[in-house]
């Protein structure tokens, strides 16, 4: 509601502001575009008014490229926002790995900038592709601190109810090979991004995965044979078709999922019978 782009703060600010994005290297802004008020102050110069901004959009190939740069109050002929689109020398599809520093930097460049704005104007970043990553990085940090605490409530969980340290630690420990595994499945071999749905699963996955191993491990360490290898044998004999029951019936219940025509749903199905 303050915002005044006839002040001229706000327009040499806003000047300035392009000019320091374009001298630093590590915003990979590009040289073949330029912003809305650049091509208007090379036109008409620094001032801004009705006349000028209406002979400056009397070109249609400049109206077709900048009408969304400018928002304005037609009644009052306020100019009610200014965006300034720059662009960088980035792909659209590239990977968060390869886009993270960049957009890094645009944070930090957006949040300096924000400090040394005149009365009335606020610095936002938008960006399709920055918001992807954006989105990318939380669900990637939301899922890593999910994951850790069911470790860790895991683990608990199984040291109270097993006794056994050893017992727990190698549960935990197969339990932790198998989610990596299907991670690998998943995203290397199917070829899927990484999304909510495979942050969810690979969360709840956990309580999944740890049955087989603990079931199987809690009957080696119960049985009251001598040697490894009998304890071994003890154990399958006894959990062995128990385990494969429970995974059968687990599996059997992914092939209903596998025919929709719901992709979340195909990919929930894959997964949990991979899982198994």
């Amino acid at each position: 509601e303050n915002f005044d782009f006839t002040q001229e703060a706000v327009r040499q600010f806003l000047a300035a502001t392009l000019i320091a994005a374009r001298a630093r290297k590590e915003l990979k802004v590009r040289k073949d575009w330029k912003a809305w008020f650049e091509v208007f102050s090379e036109a008409f110069g620094m001032s801004v008014n009705s006349s000028a901004i209406i002979a400056f959009f009397d070109d249609p190939k400049l109206l077709s490229e900048y009408a969304q740069d400018l928002g304005m109050d037609l009644s009052s002929g306020r100019v009610k926002y200014v965006r300034s689109r720059l662009i960088i020398n980035k792909l659209h599809k590239a990977g968060t790995e390869d886009l993270k520093p960049t957009f890094e930097a645009w944070k930090l460049f957006v949040e300096q900038q924000s400090r040394l704005a005149p009365a009335g104007v606020r610095l936002l970043m938008s960006s399709p592709s920055f918001t992807r990553l954006d989105v990318e990085l939380g669900v990637l940090s939301s899922t890593l601190t999910s994951f850790t605490t069911c470790i860790a409530i895991t683990m608990v969980v199984l040291l109270l109810f097993t006794g056994n340290l050893l017992l727990t630690t190698l549960t935990i420990f197969s339990t932790m090979i198998v989610i990596i595994m299907l991670a690998s499945v998943v995203i290397s071999w199917m070829g899927w991004e990484f999304g909510a749905l495979q942050a969810i699963a690979f969360t709840t996955f956990v309580g999944v995965s740890v049955d087989y191993s603990l079931h199987l491990a809690h009957a080696f360490h119960a049985s009251k044979q001598t040697s490894r290898r009998k304890k071994v044998v003890d154990a399958l004999i006894r959990m062995g078709v128990p385990i494969i029951g429970g995974a059968i019936t687990t599996a059997g219940a992914c092939c209903f999922l596998l025919p929709c025509w719901i992709f979340l749903f195909y990919q929930l199905g894959v997964m949990m019978l991979a899982n198994t």
